[in-house]
């Protein structure tokens, strides 16, 4: 890394730490420190999401599925926008007037206090084995990249992410990852142009008879990455995702109205859908480039994954590595501080205020919130040192694992919202259900008993925890222990 880079990456991290410093003193109350006050404006709420969705895996692994594959994720700019009205017109705004903090809280207005403590515990552990995945995986590139020790990676996204998060509240992070936008949005366009100066025509062309550009499959079975798995998989689990992760309701509901709240729903494909255009366009030029220009080691050549991260510190020129060095820091800084506050939002609400009782309008409330949040980063970090001792092998069972809970939890909140009849009992089985098939589907594709494209376990999931709950549910009317609340959907 030459100094100016060094300079680049150095000035981005103290300007983006003077944003949770610059608003920390806001922070007076549960409210402001967990819910930024519920006051933000659509820009910030779009682009902080817009932000965290953009994980350094993501920005390494776009143009790395590109080099082994071909361009068929872009289906889902297109199949994605299906699910738009269904969250414009009714789980949004049903989602906005809850007025709720942890997303936990409507499973005990409308099923029984057991299942939203459950929902919090299966919530904090999933996403604190993807925290150890989203810190381990861009530190472990970045060690290549740059020759520095892994740890100091490591360190830095868990450590900073969690100070940013720790001082700033939700506010804090809100606009910390409207700049960690703008850096993604400059190091891209810094990446692209830089094909641009080179040959671009002959880097298309080779990408077009490579079958690089290869863009959709219409296929009808279970082992493509067909149009149609796209279409089921992102409609159905991106409008259970949206109603079940803390991350995701807590950013809305952090918006001043629900017209705010809306808009920044349309708006973040707006500002999401160049970013992911231009990532799939830099693995085409990717492919190109070092198919004609240039010639990576041969162990390069055979991890996709490490092509664009190994250009960038061996061929682009100074400056521009530092620019892109930045936006990777960004992209992962992003998500984990996301991450890190969305589950000190569900400790502070589903464990700490029902144990201790204790009001959520004083300083002290907001203290303990900053400990608890400092507390998640040190444990994330912890657990990406371990995941480094033990290799990929955690680091595929944490990403199972996450899939598999996240799907029968979305699949509940579905029910909860879209019926009125089902019940605790029905929506209980339901979810275990759910995760057994699938754990199931899972097992028997990895011992190759049966061949199924891993965007089918979460489709298959959570329409067995919608179609068991529905059934179990009738079949057990009056099944709803605890609360009585009724949410009216």
């Amino acid at each position: 890394m030459q100094l100016i880079d060094l300079i680049i990456v150095l000035g981005y991290l103290i300007v983006s730490a003077a944003i949770p410093w610059f608003v920390s003193g806001r922070q007076k109350n549960k409210e402001d420190f967990l819910m930024a006050g519920r006051k933000m404006h659509w820009l910030p709420v779009t682009l902080s999401g817009v932000a965290a969705g953009f994980s350094a895996i993501s920005l390494l692994g776009t143009p790395g599925f590109v080099l082994a594959h071909d361009l068929r994720y872009l289906q889902t700019l297109i199949v994605g926008l299906l699910s738009l009205p269904i969250m414009y017109f009714w789980v949004a705004p049903f989602i906005y007037r809850l007025r709720i903090v942890s997303i936990y809280e409507f499973l005990e207005q409308r099923f029984c206090p057991g299942l939203r403590y459950f929902a919090s515990f299966l919530f904090m552990l999933s996403k604190l084995g993807y925290l150890a995945v989203v810190i381990y995986a861009p530190a472990m590139t970045l060690n290549v990249m740059t020759g520095q020790p892994i740890w100091v990676f490591i360190l830095l996204f868990s450590v900073v992410s969690a100070l940013y998060a720790m001082m700033g509240g939700l506010e804090g992070v809100m606009w910390c990852n409207v700049m960690q936008y703008a850096i993604i949005v400059v190091g891209i366009t810094a990446a692209v142009l830089f094909f641009f100066d080179g040959n671009m025509s002959q880097y298309l062309d080779v990408a077009v008879k490579a079958g690089k550009t290869r863009c959709f499959d219409f296929s009808f079975d279970f082992k493509s990455l067909s149009f149609w798995v796209l279409l089921i998989n992102i409609n159905l689990l991106g409008v259970a995702r949206s109603c079940s992760d803390q991350g995701s309701v807590q950013q809305m509901c952090a918006a001043r109205s629900l017209k705010d709240c809306l808009w920044s729903y349309v708006l973040a494909t707006v500002f999401g859908m160049p970013i992911v255009l231009a990532l799939y366009f830099l693995g085409i030029c990717l492919f190109g480039y070092v198919n004609v220009t240039v010639s990576p080691p041969a162990e390069i050549m055979t991890a996709p994954d490490k092509i664009f991260p190994y250009v960038i510190s061996h061929h682009m020129p100074t400056g521009v590595s530092g620019i892109l060095l930045a936006a990777i820091l960004a992209a992962g800084i992003s998500s984990v501080s996301y991450v890190i506050h969305a589950m000190t939002s569900t400790f502070m609400v589903d464990v700490y205020e029902k144990l201790f009782k204790k009001s959520s309008d004083s300083p002290k409330y907001v203290l303990i919130s900053r400990c608890v949040t400092l507390g998640w980063g040190m444990l994330a970090g912890g657990l990406a040192f371990y995941v480094m001792y033990l290799g990929n092998t955690i680091v595929e069972a944490t990403a199972i694992v996450t899939s598999m809970v996240a799907a029968p939890l979305g699949g509940i909140f579905l029910l909860g919202i879209f019926t009125k009849f089902t019940n605790t009992v029905g929506v209980f089985v339901g979810g275990i259900a759910g995760t057994c098939v699938s754990v199931a589907t899972w097992w028997m594709n990895k011992h190759e008993m049966i061949e199924v494209n891993f965007m089918w376990f979460g489709v298959f999931s959570i329409v067995t925890t919608i179609v068991v709950g529905s059934l179990v549910s009738k079949l057990s009317a009056g099944g709803n222990c605890g609360s009585k609340t009724k949410v009216n959907s």
